[in-house]
């Protein structure tokens, strides 16, 4: 009865730019930066209608061949996802930890062995993927998920969205103070909007989202609202707040209202800033800073980073270092149960002080990799240093990626200072 309604409502949805390729996304971000492309790009998922008209007023003929190379790698994920070659896959994974591979953004198995399929559908009127897998969880309830599945509708600019999906918001690379990938995806209803060009503001995006996390906080239920806008192609700017509610007195629709209006203290701002230039020899890159404040008890934290890219003997390199921190007494237990959603924190927010310096490369063979070094000075360990590397190639006619990870101490309770994980991807065309 659904779809139903749908097809008859004569809408129009778009599938996303997901957040689970961060060479792709350093190719985007470089093309932004180079001023080829002026839309936030801080935000993910990213609708491929607005990414498609900024490439459509691209002209090819006169890029540089580090230009053409990044646009060619998006103009190509267009394509196969318009030709129907999206996100109907086969997901196999296995790794000695379920942390093995996590590098903040397009980090996704959070598990030690797993398991996915899915199938996507694109419509002129909507958009649908179903999604389901097995994975190793510590509660029954846990092995099964639909992580991914979704569906989309909306006429024109506004979408509605209902599903799972993975977000980041922020312009971070290792660390997101809003929402990461450190948590499995929300089941989430979200409404947002879109804009190419509006006066002063330029290109903008907004979202909002109702979602239900999984914790032992009667609080567990999440509103989240994030508005970005991208008023030239030097600056790139992001707001967002967050309020938790329920299991309070009063209905759900009260508790709502009181999320709205932050009577009940439970809320979260963040704010974040990019600036970016070109930069000699055809590269290009930026300086962003993302601050998050929460408004009851506990502390604020901070994200500061710069990032540059560069095509260099035919291999695609974006380095980038960022340094995060938390100021303030340490979050109440309620406060710390709130920002979780199946045992992991749905933000990237440090305890302590961290620093992540590291590369993504692109090789002209197709094969792609990254090697990130870190240090951690938190209340699990008094000082950490670790390394986490990925390797990823085509095989056996899909994507096989490996990951490594190795700390100078073990932590979490961990007695492993080295790990390793494998992830195979089949895609259907």
């Amino acid at each position: 009865m659904l779809l139903g309604i749908l097809v008859a409502g004569g809408l129009h949805a778009s599938p996303w730019l997901e957040a689970d390729d961060p060479y792709l996304r350093s190719d985007l971000q470089y093309l932004a930066d180079r001023g080829l492309l002026v839309m936030p790009t801080n935000a993910f998922p990213i609708r491929w209608s607005l990414l498609s008209k900024a490439l459509a007023a691209v002209d090819v003929s006169q890029l540089t061949p580090a230009e053409a190379l990044a646009f060619h790698h998006v103009q190509y994920r267009l394509d196969s996802d318009r030709l129907g070659r999206g996100r109907s896959h086969l997901r196999m994974s296995g790794a000695t930890q379920a942390d093995v591979g996590r590098q903040g953004f397009g980090w996704h198995p959070r598990t030690e062995y797993g398991i996915q399929a899915s199938r996507e559908w694109l419509m002129n009127n909507y958009a649908v993927r179903l999604a389901a897998g097995y994975q190793q969880a510590n509660e029954r309830d846990d092995r099964f998920d639909y992580q991914g599945t979704y569906l989309a509708l909306g006429p024109g600019d506004v979408n509605l969205v209902l599903g799972w999906l993975e977000r980041w918001w922020g312009p971070g690379w290792q660390t997101s103070l809003s929402l990461s990938e450190q948590a499995p995806p929300l089941p989430a209803v979200a409404l947002n909007y879109l804009h190419p060009e509006l006066p002063a503001l330029g290109s903008v995006w907004l979202e909002s989202l109702l979602a239900k996390q999984d914790n032992s906080a009667a609080e567990d239920q999440l509103w989240a609202t994030r508005l970005v806008a991208r008023p030239s192609s030097l600056l790139q700017l992001g707001l967002t707040y967050e309020n938790w509610f329920g299991g309070g007195d009063g209905s759900q629709l009260s508790q709502f209202g009181d999320a709205l209006t932050n009577d009940n203290q439970r809320g979260r701002w963040s704010w974040d800033v990019r600036l970016a230039h070109a930069l000699p020899a055809q590269g290009s890159g930026g300086l962003y800073t993302q601050q998050a404040k929460t408004l009851a008890e506990g502390p604020d934290y901070q994200l500061w980073g710069a990032d540059g890219q560069w095509l260099l003997a035919g291999i695609m390199v974006r380095a980038v270092v960022e340094y995060s921190q938390a100021h303030g007494s340490a979050a109440d237990a309620a406060q710390t149960e709130r920002l979780q959603h199946k045992a992991y924190a749905i933000a990237d927010c440090p305890d302590g002080k961290r620093w992540h310096l590291g590369t993504y490369l692109q090789l002209p063979n197709d094969h792609q990799a990254s090697l990130f070094w870190q240090t951690v000075h938190d209340s699990q360990t008094s000082e950490g240093n670790g390394w986490t590397a990925q390797y990823v190639l085509p095989a056996l006619a899909g994507r096989l990626t490996v990951n490594l990870n190795a700390m100078d101490q073990p932590r979490n309770n961990d007695t492993d200072r080295l790990s390793a994980g494998l992830v195979y991807e089949y895609r259907f065309h």
